[in-house]
């Protein structure tokens, strides 16, 4: 049976990584307006959440879709990093109104996910060895 072109193209390791940090950040989104319409969580703490919840789909993103790459697992985080937010930095532009809007804490953040999940993706294969005594 033949495959289409849309299931090979999400057997790429960064197309599917930036696929899955965008439903991640969305479904962590829409779970922190929860939070924070409810009342949980402050008002002011906004921006704070929307940071952490962009690190998180970053890091849920990478360890996920790079759990089944072989080789270049550092090579594929730095893409799906830049891909991930080119399309956040596509979205603040098309949709804020608001210009002035700080871009340090994202970078850093979903950075600092994206570098941790490729690390637990590499450890965990190591770590997977049998013992012999």
């Amino acid at each position: 049976m033949k495959r289409s072109k849309s299931l090979k193209l999400f057997q790429n390791p960064i197309v599917s990584g930036i696929v899955l940090c965008m439903v991640f950040a969305v479904v962590l989104t829409a779970f922190a307006a929860g939070l924070l319409l409810s009342g949980v969580l402050p008002q002011t703490v906004i921006r704070e959440t929307g940071v952490v919840c962009s690190s998180f789909a970053a890091l849920l993103g990478c360890l996920i879709s790079l759990n089944k790459a072989q080789n270049k697992k550092m090579i594929y985080v730095l893409c799906i990093w830049i891909g991930y937010l080119l399309l956040l930095t596509l979205g603040n532009l098309l949709f804020l109104k608001d210009r002035n809007w700080n871009i340090l804490p994202i970078l850093l953040s979903t950075g600092a996910g994206a570098i941790i999940g490729g690390i637990l993706t590499i450890a965990g294969k190591k770590r997977n060895k049998r013992r012999t005594w």
